[in-house]
């Protein structure tokens, strides 16, 4: 019998207006979170305990650094993914 195999969660952090990347990730299989507010996204991320986080570098004024902070500091177990994406 073959096994199911769980859907991995992205969490993206974005104000994307086209939201192409999280429907190509949804078409892909992926369950996609998409959340806009850093703030947000930080106080959700035990709960929604992403495989992969993507984030867009200017939706914060650090880039990105502060969040990428209390993400480490976090017991998340297995630890997710981060890739940062920066507009051209």
């Amino acid at each position: 019998m073959p096994s199911i195999q769980p859907q991995h969660k992205i969490l993206f952090v974005s104000n994307e207006e086209d939201k192409i990347i999280s429907l190509s990730l949804e078409q892909a299989g992926f369950k996609v979170d998409v959340i806009d507010n850093v703030n947000l996204a930080e106080s959700n991320l035990k709960l929604l305990k992403p495989d992969l986080i993507l984030i867009y570098s200017n939706i914060t004024s650090d880039h990105g650094l502060n969040f990428f902070q209390t993400i480490k500091g976090l017991e998340i177990n297995p630890r997710p993914i981060i890739v940062s994406l920066v507009p051209e």
